[in-house]
């Protein structure tokens, strides 16, 4: 993941920065959302990746665990009005006198500066004053806004995120931080640049909704078909005009000129007309697999189910049947990925260990014909055997369930732990029945020769078949959101936040949509005494961390 080992601390906010915030989580950050005591909205449908911590930034209390977070974050993601955090004192003069590595990011409506800065606003706002909002809609309409994208998600959130991952490169070369003042109208305003370049070219020329790209052109505008659906058309080239034209039934030669804008409301009624004599689905029938540009206007409930779409493997619906968007990061696409490599390598570790442990009289006697340094050669091998295996144990049980929580869809997370306690059990179940029987009287024990042979032929057997299984049975696919909301339980004291209900594998954390836990408000109540916490996870921290090595020792 490109931001594994980023830490960023997001004040929580409306959609741009926890759109931010998700970005950054989604590719490896660790993005700690922090809440306010009030915050009863329900849990954020933008947490995808995020651990939350409930916190009164109006308490001092409260406002000094922010500054121990940032203290040691590499990002704040802010989303206030101008002043609001200087009046905390938690403005960015004060944190990266703490933390001069910080990159302090603010996003925000109309910016730090200028004499909109402190107004209210929303989405539509920021695009009216960007210019754009002027240029979108049907000719003598008024102007709309298309939802709520172009300036919350657009020019804010994704913007900012640029904006920080280029000040995060920035910081490689000269160790500082630096402030972000990211506007959704400046923002949005360079989404537009082409509209800007293009202004003496013609393109934009006519009136709102009559020209080509806005809807004016026959050739770059939706139609109803017969089942109430609709397909988009987008042919501007003349080689894919005239592909919609032969699609449509119709002969170029008996149509006014493609660009003969006189001529485009008369063709757009022709072509609607036609649209509307088909289904939505005869007319993917007719144009798939063409270069005609005209594709099915797929709604939400149809959109996970589209054969392209499933190709790619870019939605992914949860246990509500609910499309969720992943981010899809080259590791999750890859055929072995980045971890199983890894897991791969410390697996052929543990047999050479097992085989160099088991084998050391015989390796010796093999290689050294002195009789008075076998003694120490077989010691020094075993030895060796003994670390080789115990340093790939130590280490194999984190990457296989960080590999599962990271890149495996929920249901392959599951069946993939499924496995993982499967053989787990058998592992030591096996180890306590090779070890209860009398091999020196069974013509298997006597073929593979002594004790230690036969477990360690057994044991290389099930290690063998457990990597066949981790590395061939599941399947991988782009991130996802989990659809149960896990209540987010931390103590604010706890600077590492962890917590026994969180689950952490791997690089990112999964389950964080979760309700505001009240417990954990910071305004000067009692609060769970972390050592406390502490001493209860350690026993099931070490239980879970290691079930593979304890399974895996059981052989011998």
């Amino acid at each position: 993941m490109a931001l594994r080992g980023i830490t960023v601390v997001e004040l929580a906010g409306l959609a741009p920065v926890p759109f931010c915030g998700m970005v950054l989580a989604d590719f490896g950050a660790q993005v700690v959302r922090v809440d306010r005591p009030a915050a009863r909205s329900g849990p954020s449908r933008l947490a995808r990746g995020k651990r939350s911590l409930v916190v009164d930034l109006k308490q001092p209390r409260g406002a000094a665990v922010l500054r121990r977070l940032c203290a040691r974050a590499d990002v704040m993601l802010e989303p206030f009005r101008p002043g609001v955090m200087e009046k905390l004192q938690l403005g960015p003069e004060i944190l990266q006198k703490e933390n001069p590595r910080l990159i302090y990011a603010r996003l925000s409506g109309f910016g730090q500066s200028g004499r909109f800065s402190k107004m209210a606003g929303h989405d539509i706002n920021y695009l009216a004053l960007s210019g754009v909002l002027s240029r979108i809609g049907r000719s003598g309409e008024n102007p709309y806004a298309p939802l709520n994208l172009l300036a919350d998600f657009g020019g804010g959130g994704l913007m900012c995120a640029m904006g920080i991952i280029m000040a995060l490169f920035e910081r490689t070369r000269s160790g500082k931080g630096q402030v972000i003042d990211a506007s959704m109208v400046e923002g949005t305003a360079y989404l537009s640049s082409f509209m800007w370049k293009t202004q003496e070219t013609g393109l934009w020329e006519q009136p709102r909704g009559q020209n080509m790209l806005d809807g004016g052109a026959p050739f770059y505008t939706t139609y109803r078909t017969a089942d109430g659906g609709f397909m988009a058309v987008g042919a501007i080239e003349p080689q894919f005009y005239e592909l919609l034209i032969k699609g449509l039934g119709l002969k170029s030669d008996e149509l006014p000129n493609q660009l003969s804008m006189k001529d485009w409301p008369e063709m757009k009624k022709k072509f609607a007309d036609i649209f509307a004599k088909k289904t939505k689905a005869e007319w993917c029938q007719i144009f798939d697999g063409t270069d005609a540009c005209v594709t099915p206007v797929l709604t939400f409930e149809e959109v996970t189910h589209h054969g392209h779409n499933k190709d790619r493997g870019s939605f992914i619906t949860d246990t509500e049947q609910r499309p969720v968007v992943g981010s899809a990061s080259d590791h999750c696409r890859a055929r072995w990925g980045r971890r199983r490599p890894y897991i791969l390598t410390l697996g052929l570790m543990m047999l050479l260990g097992m085989a160099m442990y088991l084998n050391g009289d015989a390796i010796i006697s093999a290689l050294i014909a002195d009789p008075r340094r076998k003694p120490i050669w077989a010691i020094s091998i075993t030895m060796i055997g003994v670390v080789l295996f115990d340093f790939a144990a130590d280490f194999i049980d984190g990457p296989i369930k960080a590999y599962l929580f990271d890149v495996c869809t929920h249901r392959d997370k599951e069946r993939g732990l499924h496995f993982h306690a499967l053989f787990t059990g058998l592992g030591g179940a096996l180890g306590y029945l090779l070890g209860a029987i009398d091999w020196a009287h069974l013509e298997l024990g006597r073929l593979l020769g002594t004790e230690f042979q036969v477990m360690f032929f057994f044991s290389s057997l099930v290690l063998t078949l457990c990597f066949i299984i981790h590395l061939c049975s599941i399947p991988e696919a782009p991130l996802r959101d989990v659809a149960k909301d896990i209540p987010p339980q931390q103590a604010p004291q706890d600077l590492a936040l962890s917590s026994d209900k969180m689950y952490e594998y791997g690089s990112i954390e999964k389950v964080k949509n979760g309700y505001v836990n009240q417990e954990l408000v910071l305004q000067g109540g009692k609060t769970k005494n972390p050592a406390e916490q502490v001493k209860m996870q350690v026993p099931f921290y070490l239980l879970r961390k290691n079930t593979l090595v304890l399974s895996l020792c059981s052989f011998f």
